[in-house]
């Protein structure tokens, strides 16, 4: 019986290599440019000094609190309000 193409995708954020513009394969991973942002991002912060990470997670806390408090879809939105602060 003949291999099916696998459909690939992110084994992170489980989007098909359709989705994105480019999907990196590891072993037995594979990470899309959208996560590779989302890494680069959270290492950069924690090269901060600790007084400048608090400050920015104060802020990111609040945003998920108003977000998320009696917010159907509370999580979608505070994703979209924190990538749109990158």
């Amino acid at each position: 019986m003949p291999d099916t193409p696998r459909d690939l995708r992110c084994s992170f954020c489980n989007k098909s290599e359709k989705e994105v513009s480019q999907l990196v394969a590891g072993p037995h991973v594979h990470i899309c440019d959208s996560c590779v942002g989302i890494a680069a991002d959270i290492i950069e912060h924690s090269k901060r000094p600790p007084s400048q990470r608090r400050s920015r997670l104060a802020g990111f806390l609040g945003t998920l609190r108003r977000l998320v408090t009696g917010a159907a879809g509370g999580r979608r939105k505070f994703v979209a309000a924190h990538a749109a602060q990158q």
